[in-house]
């Protein structure tokens, strides 16, 4: 008998990652395939994915270092730019564009692009009235049309959402945003924030947590505050083996750095080493999505993973990574049936 116990206790022991949580279920999806390469020149820091929602054979991508939308095809072959312009006609600036998303309002395909992350231009963005943060902002247009037709070269932003940070009295509070999706079932965009390095170096419990956020999609006041949803303690630092794969980027391997939201129902999170879905119940706040233990989806190696996106006709995910002296790869996973 006490033979038995000991073996059934070193074997719960070992089913346990070094942090003490039971290992994530898998979500139903095959390996990664490779696709292919985004070679065009101008495209060499790929920050953002968006499954087009009108040519099935389309990805729309964002850039850091450019101000103009991408479209590329699937295996990454470039289709071409558009400028993206505001109200008088002028080009929308890029402080830092960190992610975006395509998601349908009112029966409109619409993109966003989030202007949310905290470079060294974070100092130049516009100081807010009613936080401590600078302001930030997401820019909200009609998709353009591919399929059929000719690009246009420019495309005028819908309307913007102006936001900022308020301080929560948490140390490791920082405001680089690199996931943000659209829950169209509420019309409020998600905001879910990296948090500090040098406190990410420490053990899983005491480690600076995500925080997550949401603004409303449609606001009506030229500035709101983000409200606060929760930490989220629930993304994994992943095995001493994976975080040699992670690179430069292991001890940030657990740092969200794209997002996507399907149906109202589940946030897609990619890190720096693997995606995690998180999925909440009708009438459910993403509170308690967000506190439970995701379904992990295993990447890829990928230099610095920035870019996720879902195809929402099947739930297929698409992702690449940010890498400047080399293309940047595609990989498809299929959804299993």
């Amino acid at each position: 008998m006490k033979k038995s116990l000991f073996i059934i206790i070193i074997f719960t022991l070992f089913a346990l990652n070094a942090y003490g949580q039971s290992p994530l279920r898998h979500a139903p999806y095959d390996d990664a395939v490779y696709l292919g390469d985004v070679t065009n020149f101008l495209i060499d820091e790929i920050s953002g994915f968006a499954f087009s929602n009108i040519d099935e054979q389309t990805i729309w991508m964002i850039d850091d270092g450019e101000n103009k939308l991408f479209a590329i095809s699937r295996r990454g072959e470039y289709k071409g730019a558009v400028k993206i312009i505001n109200s008088n006609g002028l080009l929308v600036r890029n402080f830092d564009w960190e992610d975006m998303s395509g998601f349908t309002f009112e029966n409109r395909p619409y993109l966003l692009i989030a202007d949310t992350g905290g470079n060294s231009n974070y100092s130049r963005r516009p100081e807010s009235s009613n936080c401590i943060s600078r302001v930030f902002s997401i820019y909200i247009f009609p998709e353009p049309i591919t399929s059929g037709g000719q690009l246009s070269n420019k495309i005028q932003v819908a309307w913007e959402v102006n936001f900022c940070f308020q301080n929560q009295g948490n140390r490791c509070n920082w405001w680089d945003t690199e996931s943000v999706g659209v829950d169209t079932s509420s019309n409020k965009i998600l905001l879910l924030t990296k948090p500090k390095l040098t406190e990410a170096e420490k053990s899983q419990e005491k480690r600076c947590a995500p925080r997550l956020y949401s603004i409303p999609l449609q606001p009506d006041r030229s500035e709101v505050r983000a409200t606060f949803i929760t930490d989220v303690r629930t993304i994994p630092i992943p095995p001493e083996h994976e975080l040699v794969e992670t690179g430069r980027y292991a001890k940030s391997s657990y740092f969200p750095t794209a997002m996507d939201i399907f149906g109202g129902l589940e946030a897609f999170v990619m890190t720096y080493r693997h995606a995690y879905i998180f999925s909440k119940r009708l009438n459910e706040p993403w509170k308690d999505a967000f506190n439970r233990d995701p379904l992990i989806v295993h990447l890829p190696p990928l230099r610095q993973g920035e870019a996720l996106c879902i195809d929402k006709r099947n739930k297929d995910i698409y992702v690449s990574s940010e890498q400047k002296d080399s293309p940047s790869p595609i990989f498809y996973l299929k959804r299993k049936q």
